[in-house]
């Protein structure tokens, strides 16, 4: 019988960190165009494969600065990305 360990699955799971970050943007720049200082992302709850989520999360705050609040509800099949840029 051929051995399939934990590790070996984790390394086939998809990484959708750069996805994420790139949807993020995206609704970033256009609320700033709209001239808003916040904005929700929301995704399925498979991005959150190998706790893309936090990564995500520590990434915009630590490396871009940004204010992130996220959301993972156990009753919702979702989580969503609270962000804000406006100087407090």
């Amino acid at each position: 019988m051929e051995k399939f360990t934990a590790e070996q699955a984790r390394a086939l799971m998809p990484d959708r960190f750069k996805e994420m970050v790139e949807r993020i943007h995206a609704d970033i720049r256009e609320a700033a165009l709209a001239g808003k200082t916040e904005v929700v992302t929301t995704f399925r709850k498979e991005f959150n494969g190998n706790s893309s989520a936090r990564k995500v999360k520590d990434f915009l705050e630590k490396d871009e600065g940004y204010s992130v609040f996220l959301s993972v509800s156990e009753l919702k099949p979702d989580l969503s990305f609270y962000i804000s840029w406006r100087e407090l």
